[in-house]
């Protein structure tokens, strides 16, 4: 029998995978005949404590996987499933409003160099690196059209063709995989509006806090993300965006559809600038966000409807 992990959306409710589960690491669960010891099925709580420091409705710094489906100016989608938190997620630096700012960890030196492919996270630390898993095909359903991602060597890859418009708004989408060389998941989410900003570009003026307007939905939540990294980063949500990589520092400002939210101006000044090879870039995105609770991190589901901008720095 295959053991399932059940997702669930929830505003400000998330699931926890039972205690008995909490023994297990990801890493073994490939490996553990012993698991039927603590009960047919790895179930849901409902109404159980979050994560420390992050809540349901949150980006998940220290996710084990990730599904993107964000339309807008062009469909993307992405699955990444790992057997653990990647050692050098980004990290909280700092948290003001609705808004926080994130930087990726940076590899240390290690004497002697760690092996066996371990990253060195601090001086005499080594870590072994995340590895991507199969969880089965992972199916997609109630957008426009069904879409498949298969497992690879290298991780999930979408089957399918991708429409222009990816989702309905209020459409149920589902997201599930049977199991593999991890358990099964499942996990839902309604399909978000088009977002219409007032702005073209999001403006941050040294000592001045930045207000931002859009038309209210009262769907989801809406945030402004603003990240400094490589020529190749793209800005979604659930990096919110491509699984925790290529972004070197974020500045993510998120909050309910309420139509409006501030960019503190203490906090925006702390956003390091662009280093030699990178460049910022900035998002707007109304998302729903689903989270699967397993022993060895959350999997960070997003459905959302992405706006690009400008960004000037003063």
């Amino acid at each position: 029998m295959r053991r399932g992990w059940n997702g669930e959306r929830r505003r400000g409710v998330s699931g926890a995978v039972g205690a008995c589960a909490w023994l297990f690491s990801l890493a073994s669960l490939a490996a553990l005949p012993w698991l039927a010891g603590c009960g047919d099925d790895l179930t849901v709580a409902r109404d159980a404590a979050p994560a420390p420091d992050t809540g349901p409705d949150e980006y998940q710094p220290e996710s084990i996987g990730l599904i993107n489906l964000i339309g807008g100016g062009g469909s993307e989608v992405e699955a990444v499933l790992r057997n653990r938190p990647d050692p050098l997620a980004p990290e909280m630096r700092g948290r003001e409003g609705v808004c926080s700012l994130y930087v990726r960890r940076t590899p240390a030196a290690c004497t002697p160099p760690c092996t066996a492919g371990g990253i060195c996270v601090a001086a005499g630390e080594c870590a072994a690196p995340a590895m991507p898993v199969s969880a089965g095909i992972i199916t997609v359903t109630g957008l426009r059209q069904r879409l498949v991602f298969r497992a690879s060597p290298s991780g999930y890859q979408p089957e399918s063709t991708l429409p222009e418009e990816l989702f309905d708004s209020g459409a149920r989408i589902r997201i599930s995989a049977p199991g593999d060389e991890v358990p099964g998941f499942t996990a839902e989410l309604d399909g978000v509006p088009h977002l219409d900003v007032a702005f073209s570009q999001i403006a941050l003026r040294r000592g001045r806090d930045t207000r931002l307007l859009w038309t209210a939905a009262g769907v989801g939540r809406v945030a402004a993300l603003i990240t400094v990294g490589t020529v190749g980063t793209v800005g979604t949500v659930g990096t919110v965006g491509r699984a925790n990589a290529s972004f070197s520092s974020m500045l993510l400002c998120e909050t309910d559809d309420y139509g409006d939210l501030v960019i503190p101006a203490s906090i925006a000044a702390r956003l390091p600038p662009a280093g030699a090879d990178e460049v910022e870039r900035a998002v707007m995105i109304r998302l729903q966000r689903a989270l699967v609770r397993t022993p060895a991190g959350p999997i960070e589901v997003v459905a959302g409807q992405r706006v690009a901008v400008g960004l000037t720095r003063e």
